[in-house]
């Protein structure tokens, strides 16, 4: 295997490309200016740098001028937020684009991944312990569960509600899922700000 094929196959792990859009960007990168080249490995080595995962919500943040507490990103430091519920989703992706939205004000927890149907012990690849934590730390009245509308998202919520049901099953706790109105294999990702907010607001 040359360097080409090397690159393509490389560039074939980013989410959503293909063998052949990969070669498309092996070329891109072969024919761009070595600045750009340069700039984009400087930045994405010094955004690993300085990445953090909350050890609140379980989310990816980075350090910067106005932030640098390294155990805590900015939304979880933000005391305004709602302390009695609690929005669970999937990805990074999902947490930015809710916030975007405007439409949520209480805590979030990231799992960083829903799981597989074939994988018989789910919980051992998600954060529960951290979950627990901190569904125990808060004056929680909610836990509103908003895992994609398909069979992993669907699996992967019963087994937090299995894995959280010594803190939930006391009643005070109330577990709600997102509104239908996300269309079944739909990803909170990709959802437009009215659909988020008419998801949250007809929770159930």
């Amino acid at each position: 295997m040359d360097k080409l094929d090397t690159l393509q196959q490389l560039l074939t792990k980013l989410p959503g490309i293909g063998p052949r859009q990969a070669r498309r960007f092996a070329f891109f990168f072969l024919q761009i200016n070595q600045d750009y080249v340069d700039q984009l490995i400087d930045t994405i080595s010094q955004l690993r740098s300085n990445k953090y995962h909350c050890s609140t919500c379980n989310r990816l943040f980075f350090k910067s001028i106005t932030h640098f507490d390294i155990h805590t990103c900015p939304t979880c430091f933000d005391d305004s937020r709602d302390n009695s519920k609690i929005l669970l989703v999937a990805k990074q992706a999902d947490f930015e684009n809710i916030e975007r939205s405007g439409s949520w004000d209480g805590r979030y927890f990231i799992l960083g991944r829903t799981v597989k149907l074939s994988d018989k012990n789910p919980v051992e690849s998600l954060p529960v312990a951290l979950l627990l934590q901190q569904l125990s730390r808060f004056d929680l009245d909610e836990l509103v569960i908003g895992l994609p509308i398909n069979p992993e998202g669907e699996y992967t919520a019963e087994t937090i509600i299995d894995a959280t049901q010594d803190v939930t099953k006391s009643g005070q706790v109330k577990i709600s899922h997102l509104a239908r109105g996300l269309s079944v294999g739909s990803e909170l990702e990709y959802s437009d700000p009215l659909t988020i907010e008419e998801a949250l607001k007809n929770r159930n």
